[in-house]
Parts: C-alpha cells; structure tokens; sequence
C-alpha cells in the first residue's frame, strides 16, 4: 500500500510539473532547438524503443512511470554504443571519497573490488592524486580544487530528493573525474536490504563507477548500467562484465590480489542516512593530510 501511494505520488508530479521536452532533451533524445510536435513523437519513440516500452510516440502510463522513477542524470544518446569513445589508458586507478567515514569508505572498497574482480584494473584508496573523487554534491556543485579536475561549478545541478540520485563523468587521460551524489537523498550506508523510501549507496555507486571507467547505460533492466534505480540490481549483469572486459580485457590470474586497500578513518558528510556499525579496524591518518583545500 506504501509503495502504491508513493507511485500515485509521483505520478501526480510528473504530470503537475515534468516537462516532457526538457527530459528528452537532457538525455540527448533530440535537439530541443529543433523541436516540433513531431521531433518530440519521434524522440519518445526512442526513449521507448530504448527502454522496451510500448512504442507509440506518446506519453503513455509505462512511458511516464519509467521517467517518473529515480535515476542516473547521465544522458543516454541512444544512437551510441554501450561504451564511450574513450577510456583509462593504464591499469592502475587510485580513488578518494571526500568527507566520507569509516563504512562509506568500506561501500567504495567493495564496490570497486565487484568491477576489479572482472577485468584487469587494480584500484587504490589514496587521498593525493586521486583518478576518480567522490562527493555528496548541493544543486550548486563546485568541482574540487584540484590542478587535475575539472574547474568551477558543476553545468548538472541536482533536483533534490528522488529525480536524478548521481551523475559522474566519463574517463579523460592525465586528468581526475568526479562521481557526484545528490546530497538531498535520504541515502541507506550498508549493506542490508534497503529500508523503504531510502536508496543504497552501495547499489548507486556500483552504477556511477561504471561510468568513470567508461561504461554507458544500458536498456537491460537487469544491468547494473541501467539508468533507473532499482532495489532488485546490486551485481555485474553478463552485458556489464562483456563491456567493461570490452574495454580492459578480462582479469589476469597474476593480478587477482585485492589492491583495493584497507579502508581508513575519515570524517562524516552532513548528508541524511542511516548508518550501519562498521566492525573493521580503522587506519588512523594525520590530520594534516585530510585538509580541506587539498582537492
């Protein structure tokens, strides 16, 4: 009854306040400086055709509740490949996840082993010159102060809870990217099954790393690439494996040792979550090397 409410609920948002050609536009469904009524029919017969809906160039009830779902603000561009033109162009990736503590830090470690253990990259948790940072990002995001970034505000601004969860960007050589998190979700830390009207960290980073190592989003409901939120998705699909072995080549048995590294004590985000113990032994840092204008 709960979850049949909230889907009325945001039905009756969608229909009150979603503009349908702002949607498609952002997701490179069409170019919203060239719309017409018919450039919209054929846009949402895309997004149809992409998703598997029924496909009939109208807003019908499938084709609203799958926009009206939480999901990645990664645009899809269906014309492209399930992989980016470009991708890391060595082996070795090192990661930090800003203002994250101890069981944060153990979700990132875990869900970077999942994509490790299938292809011949080695992450490393380290907080000078990092490849990929993770942050809870505000509706106006500045990327962090890092030479190697990206600079100035963030051009994807969150939308507060539901609607769009993330967003990270795709590989660019000798230069780190960034995964975002929309601070305004009521984010679940653990490992459990997700308490209702929460959503998993664990089951949205496993999604936006995928982006960083150069991975699309995909149509297969079962994929953990695909764009919408979903409690059933928290493992690589056979089309995700294909695509990240795609890009890396399949894991050699010489490099199978956990390169991860143990996770550290950090500090906490001032996001809203519900926060498992963490049982493990935390590595104590100097202070001195978590200063705030470090990236």
């Amino acid at each position: 009854m709960y979850l049949r409410l909230m889907y009325l609920s945001s039905l009756i948002n969608i229909i009150l306040s979603f503009n349908i050609t702002d949607y498609l536009y952002r997701y490179e469904y069409f170019d919203q400086s060239e719309t017409t009524t018919t450039k919209l029919e054929s846009a949402l017969i895309k997004f149809q055709e992409f998703y598997n809906l029924q496909v009939d160039g109208t807003l019908n009830n499938d084709t609203i509740e799958l926009m009206s779902r939480p999901r990645c603000g990664v645009s899809e561009n269906p014309s492209e490949f399930y992989t980016y033109g470009n991708k890391w162009t060595k082996n070795q990736l090192f990661w930090y996840f800003a203002m994250a503590d101890a069981t944060m830090l153990k979700i990132a470690n875990r869900v970077f082993d999942i994509w490790q253990n299938y292809t011949n990259l080695n992450f490393i948790y380290s907080i000078k010159n990092p490849d990929i940072i993770i942050s809870f990002s505000d509706n106006i995001f500045v990327h962090k102060n890092n030479p190697r970034c990206m600079k100035g505000e963030c051009l994807f601004p969150f939308d507060g809870k539901s609607g769009v969860l993330a967003h990270a960007f795709a590989p660019r050589q000798n230069k780190c990217i960034e995964i975002h998190l929309d601070k305004g979700e009521d984010w679940y830390i653990g490992f459990n099954k997700t308490p209702l009207a929460q959503t998993s960290l664990f089951k949205v980073l496993l999604h936006e790393v995928g982006h960083t190592l150069g991975i699309k989003h995909s149509s297969d409901p079962t994929s953990i690439m695909y764009a919408f939120y979903s409690e059933n998705t928290d493992h690589l699909s056979k089309d995700d494996i294909e695509a990240i072995q795609y890009l890396y080549g399949k894991r050699k048995e010489s490099s199978t040792t956990n390169t991860s590294t143990t996770t550290p004590a950090s500090t906490t985000p001032a996001t809203n979550t519900t926060n498992e113990t963490n049982k493990t032994k935390e590595i104590k840092l100097d202070l001195c090397d978590i200063w705030t204008n470090k990236f």
